[in-house]
């Protein structure tokens, strides 16, 4: 941490370290104007002529000291989080102590940490001074969305979500994305209800893990989501995987109290935030809609593609954003986080969310047995 004229601020730290990888996170080496390059000593040297009163020449002392450059951290990630914040905050109370809308007040003349830094204007810009604050009543209303590939599993899960009006279709707003317009509500009588194309969702496998390496489809959801700017008129933003089981109204209980103008993501895992559900206050949705392309043009992140699925892309961009992790581990119950096995023992730990549940009966017997046991409506 650096200190500055405002107070301490701090690189926004996390563990991650999803299904026993070891996430790099954003520790490459950067460059800084007027320090060495990693790894090389800088000396100084001093010379000291000193000559006697007889008029004869001295001894010239030198000294040199070594010292190793500072790791500064990008501007956007200098963020202040106090610990007594954070507890509130895991409390449900997001509307004391933690300063999520903290920058030091000179990052964006670029003279934070004493250092110039030119920080690229975001590309995409909602003016917040004209988005309208969200009534009382409004403040817990959800936006959710899924990406489906457009034959398979996926597709029978979510049009038996729809058919019962589960999962993000009880969200006060949704959508489904997919390659295709697939239809949602097949054998109704109604009109056809179609999932949104994207374009093509084929990714690679790899990575030293074999990970699926699906940013670039991701991305291309969320920036639908941007295009179309729905989620403007909601409190929070939730991604969701088809075959994750969740709860709406529980996750409700647990936000009662928040302030979704905040700027924020909810970390659903003791290995950083997993990709099953994804959850974002409004305030931090708006960051994100204005920076995701700084995000895209970040070296650090591009190579990191090539290793990393999209989960760990949009923990790393909301980080390089500033937009600050709130812990809610009472909101994913799955294998690699906290060990738990939603599957084997069952849905009844109380969360948000199980996953993963890709067969039907398994998935409503998730959701059934959740329903009847008592809620965590606190984050820890």
């Amino acid at each position: 941490a650096q200190a500055t004229s405002q107070g301490m601020a701090f690189l926004l730290a996390e563990s991650d370290e999803p299904s026993g990888a070891r996430d790099p996170e954003l520790q490459a080496p950067r460059e800084v104007p007027g320090e060495p390059a990693a790894g090389v000593v800088r000396r100084g040297g001093l010379a000291v002529l000193v000559i006697a009163a007889t008029g004869l020449a001295a001894l010239l002392v030198a000294w040199g000291s070594a010292r190793e450059p500072r790791q500064l951290p990008l501007a956007a990630e200098l963020v202040q989080d106090f610990d007594a914040g954070a507890a509130a905050a895991n409390a449900g109370d997001f509307t004391h102590g933690h300063h999520y809308d903290y920058y030091p007040a000179d990052w964006r003349t670029g003279e934070a940490a004493g250092f110039t830094y030119e920080a690229p204007p975001p590309k995409k810009i909602i003016d917040k001074s004209t988005v309208t604050k969200l009534s009382a009543a409004r403040r817990s209303s959800l936006y959710c969305f899924a990406l489906m590939l457009a034959s398979g599993y996926e597709v029978s899960l979510i049009r038996s979500q729809f058919k019962r009006g589960v999962s993000l279709f009880a969200c006060e707003g949704w959508d489904v994305f997919s390659s295709q317009a697939v239809v949602l509500n097949e054998g109704g009588e109604t009109a056809p209800v179609r999932s949104k194309e994207i374009g093509s969702m084929d990714c690679g496998i790899g990575g030293p893990w074999n990970l699926a390496l699906n940013t670039d489809v991701f991305v291309k959801a969320w920036q639908k989501v941007f295009e179309e700017k729905r989620f403007v008129d909601f409190g929070w933003t939730v991604k969701l995987d088809p075959d994750c089981v969740w709860l709406p109204s529980r996750f409700k209980q647990q936000v009662a109290s928040s302030d979704p103008e905040l700027k924020f993501y909810l970390n659903n895992c003791n290995q950083g935030l997993h990709g099953p559900i994804e959850v974002l206050a409004r305030g931090g949705m708006v960051r994100f809609n204005n920076g995701i392309d700084d995000c895209l043009d970040n070296k650090t992140l591009q190579d990191e593609k090539a290793v990393w699925g999209e989960d760990v892309f949009l923990r790393h961009c909301l980080r390089l954003l500033g937009v600050s992790k709130v812990d809610d581990f009472n909101l994913l119950s799955e294998k690699a986080c906290f060990k738990e096995h939603p599957e084997k023992v069952g849905c009844i730990s109380g969360k948000v969310a199980f996953h993963p549940f890709k067969e039907e009966d398994a998935y409503f017997k998730c959701l059934a047995q959740a329903k009847t046991t008592t809620a965590k409506t606190t984050f820890s």
